[in-house]
């Protein structure tokens, strides 16, 4: 696990980002924190899985990819997470096809570029009204 910032403490929620592509993942967080957004970097869902029940409540947006190694992928970690906190925002990321058979969810289309990114990002945080 990547934390790129101070170690989580329990007034601080994180933009938890799941991509197997070490090197994107990476950047992806480093972009967060650009803006002043406090993410947590994981290559699967099974990690990001077991960060989020060891942290409850730290949870503030999952940004993932479709597919990854593991027991599960990011659409199951995805559903998981809207059936017991349909509060929090889900964005996800595919550069394959993609069902939009889950409109709760927003999603980025691969390649994307920063401000697709934080566009989306800053609308999925924004509070609802």
């Amino acid at each position: 696990m990547e934390t790129l910032r101070d170690p989580p403490t329990k007034n601080v929620t994180y933009v938890l980002i799941l991509d197997d592509d070490s090197t994107l993942a990476r950047v992806l967080g480093l972009a967060m924190e650009d803006y002043g957004i406090p993410a947590i970097v994981l290559g699967n869902a099974d990690d990001g899985q077991d960060w989020i029940n060891a942290n409850p409540g730290q949870l503030a947006l999952l940004l993932t990819d479709i597919s990854m190694p593991g027991e599960i992928d990011g659409v199951e970690l995805a559903r998981q997470i809207a059936e017991r906190s349909p509060d929090i925002p889900i964005i996800i990321m595919s550069g394959g096809s993609w069902s939009r058979d889950f409109p709760t969810y927003r999603f980025l289309d691969k390649p994307f570029d920063l401000t697709a990114l934080m566009t989306t990002v800053e609308e999925a945080l924004a509070p609802q009204h």
